[in-house]
């Protein structure tokens, strides 16, 4: 699980960004976690990296804006795993 923030947290960006993905994080990862309860570890693991890795990669293209960060990187978890009940309609 420490994977996932730590991608954010060594990123090359200012203090205060690494600080807002943080945030974005924890909030997508809230409405996604409870989808995952049941899942084996690898999936729980899996989802969590993809979240990071999409906030991180929006934010390298400028989409600074939180909760449209929030909702393009749920829409990418939610894409890649649509086995999962993730409810909610999300950009991606």
């Amino acid at each position: 699980m420490a994977h996932a923030r730590k991608l954010i947290h060594d990123s090359a960006f200012a203090p205060d960004t690494v600080k807002m993905m943080g945030e974005v994080f924890d909030a997508a990862w809230g409405k996604i976690g409870p989808a995952l309860k049941a899942q084996p570890q690898s999936i729980v693991d899996g989802a969590r990296t993809l979240l990071s890795s999409a906030i991180i990669e929006r934010v390298n293209v400028g989409l600074m804006h939180p909760s449209i960060l929030q909702d393009e990187a749920i829409g990418v978890v939610k894409g890649s795993y649509p086995q999962l009940p993730i409810s909610g309609t999300y950009l991606y």
